[in-house]
């Protein structure tokens, strides 16, 4: 059979050809040579945006409609097999597998999975040009400081980022890189954390005077997150566990709200720590001068600000938690 000269085509006609490539496809052509990835960038608008996923609790790459690159630790059986496809990622030639699912097993010498799903992470923003990771997840399992350091090193912005803990030692250290505006920057969707930090501990490169810009932000242990810091987040959504805010916080956040503030905003909850205790008349007072409802120990009331958006407030679990939303 003829070989297709795609990379020859005019570039017109080849603007045509990869705008009918799926997916699959376009990935296996952009992994072929460093001068068809050039090639291919002046056309990259056109192309199809590829999603890069980094799942290191669980050792694996994705890219999104695709496939999954898996990273396991390789076995003695298979330095004997002469017939192991392999292939590089980041200068390390390592053998692979596809199973019926289509998903390729990586193998990597034993100890290294955390290097492994490092490389091919990297390998794929390289090659496909990623400037944003579709996710990150770090686990409680793996050397967070690393995997933030490969981030740092990788230089993208992220969509989602899901830190699931970390060693108790290591936890300050942590929370200082990501509880900072510039990290906090760099996420636009979904940021989840269940870092806990030291009692003791304050952020001290997030002052609160930078917008923080994302759909949802969800922190397990808040006690040090401040109103200030609450009043930066131009989020959807805010989720806040063992926090230490008080009425008078979550009050100017709300008249903030019924000013025009916040466009974007749709839920928040706050569950405060054992030390903390909300009041509901403390917070209401001068939002509205509608009765409050009472039902199953909770308190509620609903109101609305000049462009016609109705929020109802409520506090329950003898008050400990507080919940707002947009109707």
């Amino acid at each position: 059979m003829d070989k297709f000269p795609i990379l020859s085509l005019p570039a017109v006609p080849l603007r045509q050809v990869l705008g009918g490539l799926c997916p699959i496809d376009l990935f296996e052509l952009l992994q072929c040579s460093s001068r068809t990835k050039e090639i291919l960038k002046s056309f990259e608008k056109a192309n199809k945006t590829f999603k890069v996923g980094v799942d290191f609790q669980r050792n694996w790459v994705e890219i999104k409609g695709v496939c999954k690159f898996y990273v396991k630790e390789e076995d003695n059986n298979m330095n004997k097999d002469k017939e192991n496809k392999k292939r590089t990622f980041c200068d390390r030639e390592v053998p692979i597998s596809t199973d019926e699912a289509k998903a390729t097993n990586t193998y990597w010498p034993a100890g290294e999975k955390l290097e492994g799903t490092m490389n091919v992470g990297q390998n794929f923003v390289k090659t496909l040009g990623v400037g944003q990771l579709d996710q990150i997840l770090i686990s409680a399992e793996n050397p967070a400081a690393e995997c933030l350091s490969w981030l740092e090193n990788c230089n993208v912005r992220l969509e989602n980022f899901n830190l699931v803990g970390a060693e108790p030692s290591h936890a300050d250290k942590l929370a200082t890189t990501i509880f900072s505006d510039d990290f906090l920057s760099k996420v636009s969707v979904n940021f989840t954390s269940l870092l806990e930090p030291s009692e003791g501990w304050r952020p001290i490169n997030f002052s609160g005077d930078m917008p923080v810009n994302m759909f949802k932000i969800h922190l397990h242990h808040s006690q040090w997150f401040t109103g200030k810091q609450l009043m930066a987040m131009n989020c959807s959504s805010i989720i806040l566990h063992h926090s230490a805010l008080k009425n008078e916080d979550i009050k100017k956040y709300l008249e903030a709200w019924k000013s025009g503030a916040y466009p974007k905003f749709m839920y928040l909850s706050v569950h405060v720590n054992e030390a903390n205790k909300l009041n509901f008349d403390s917070i209401v007072n001068g939002l509205t001068d509608d009765k409050p409802t009472v039902a199953d120990n909770t308190t509620s009331v609903e109101f609305k600000r000049e462009d016609g958006d109705s929020i109802e407030i409520c506090l329950g679990n003898g008050g400990k938690h507080f919940t707002a939303f947009i109707n």
